[in-house]
């Protein structure tokens, strides 16, 4: 099942899109592994056979899980080929083969714990050493924006079935494999601009304060998404979106910060006004306010202090560096 479901994420351009967030990174390491879509929402329709067929939930969550978690270690660049055990098991070998950008290597080891399945349909590819691995997408993301990681080939996937004429064609642009045109039907200009340098890597230049401090509040984001995970259910509704929005857009933040984007600055500092605001409505009269406050003075503080050091000949926008992956 999981092969399957595997497969479809990358041949179905709908199912793409949920999938597309795990393969965006340019390196591989295990933190590659954590790197998890928010869009996930066809999986269940694989295993739902099995639930239809009488196997108790206990066993599918118990498969499901550990099929999760031997996923978790093959993400690394650091563990060579193990020899017969390749022919058998997925490694970190032939699962650096699925994270490959090269043309050899696109679509292939769908496998989460046995590669026999590749073996069988014919996906398998085995890692050859006068083929270096370059990781990350035919056309790379360039961006930190996490939202946009999230949803960049759905608003594409739009744009492409407006441009196209006909139902039938619109369906089968999500329907059929990423890429896909009717006859006569021209690629979109965005589908067509492929990383031409395999070993460009997305690699913006910030301040050396813009690093650290984006550093810092990401830490301190994490633990702010935390208390709102643990306080949730004691929370109405809307105090729950408002949160959740706020996180958001506190994330998307940083992308502009990690971007180089000049107008991260004025979007930090509307930032904390909300945060700000936010605080005085969730935190008011609590023993949390006190940590609030110095973190928001904190914050103001380090804004203004470093803003100097982010304009000075920080240039606006991306620069694409060139190292082997």
């Amino acid at each position: 099942a999981y092969y399957w479901k595997h497969r479809w994420g990358h041949e179905v351009a709908l199912f793409w899109g949920a999938h597309v967030a795990h393969h965006q990174s340019e390196d591989f390491n295990l933190g590659t592994a954590l790197r998890q879509t928010s869009m996930d929402f066809y999986g269940f329709l694989f295993y739902l056979p099995f639930f239809l067929l009488g196997y108790p939930s206990e066993v599918l969550f118990t498969v499901v899980s550990l099929n999760l978690i031997y996923q978790f270690w093959v993400h690394t660049e650091h563990v060579p080929k193990l020899g017969p055990i390749e022919w058998v098991f997925v490694t970190p070998s032939n699962h650096r083969v699925h994270h490959g950008r090269n043309a050899m290597y696109v679509d292939r080891n769908y496998g989460g714990v046995f590669i026999i399945w590749d073996r069988i349909f014919g996906t398998f590819q085995d890692e050859l050493e006068a083929e270096s691995v370059y990781f990350g997408l035919r056309k790379p993301l360039n961006s930190w924006n996490p939202l946009w990681a999230n949803v960049h080939v759905y608003w594409r996937l739009i744009l492409d079935c407006v441009a196209v004429p006909g139902l039938k064609n619109k369906l089968l642009l999500s329907l059929r494999a990423p890429g896909w045109r009717a006859q006569n039907q021209s690629t979109s200009c965005r589908q067509k601009r492929l990383q031409a340098d395999l070993r460009a890597k997305f690699n913006p230049r910030i301040s050396t304060f813009s690093r650290y401090y984006t550093l810092i509040q990401f830490f301190a984001t994490v633990g702010l998404s935390l208390y709102v995970l643990i306080n949730a259910a004691a929370w109405a509704y809307l105090d729950c979106l408002v949160a959740v929005c706020f996180l958001a857009f506190t994330y998307f933040v940083h992308g502009c910060w990690l971007e180089g984007r000049r107008y991260g600055v004025l979007l930090e500092g509307f930032r904390l006004l909300l945060a700000s605001a936010i605080c005085l409505y969730f935190v008011a009269g609590t023993d949390t306010q006190l940590f609030a406050l110095a973190y928001l003075m904190t914050s103001v503080v380090s804004l203004i202090i470093g803003r100097a050091d982010s304009d000075s000949g920080v240039t606006e926008g991306v620069t694409i560096g060139s190292g082997a992956a």
